[in-house]
């Protein structure tokens, strides 16, 4: 992602915090899968560039790739349902959603000057 679109994602986290206006469950909530989001981008950012730079990917690669990300899913959604009084799971799941909502108000914004040229972090 570019660095106008990291800045998209922290807006709308801190948009997203007003779910503590609501309940400090909601908030844990939200932030529990925002945090979740980032982490999951992180590892699927550094699983396909290094399939892209070696070239190929194994067959238990991918596999163990993707059966942990699940894991990751699982655990903060189990997490909210488990401890209901401290985690909302609903707000955890909008929370899991920050990286889909990040690239749906960049693309309804239109291209930014640090898109350009292509500028990643």
């Amino acid at each position: 992602m570019t660095k106008r679109l990291w800045k998209i994602a922290v807006r709308i986290i801190l948009i997203g915090c007003v779910s503590f206006l609501f309940g400090l469950k909601f908030g844990i909530g939200w932030l529990l899968g925002c945090g979740a989001a980032v982490l999951l981008y992180y590892r699927n950012e550094s699983y396909w560039n290094a399939v892209m730079d070696t070239g190929s990917a194994g067959r238990w690669t991918g596999s163990a790739h993707f059966l942990i990300n699940y894991a990751i899913m699982a655990v903060t959604l189990i997490a909210g349902a488990k401890f209901p009084k401290y985690i909302n799971i609903f707000t955890t799941a909008a929370g899991m959603f920050l990286i889909k909502m990040t690239a749906l108000v960049g693309e309804g914004l239109g291209k930014g000057r640090d898109d350009e040229y292509g500028d990643s972090v």
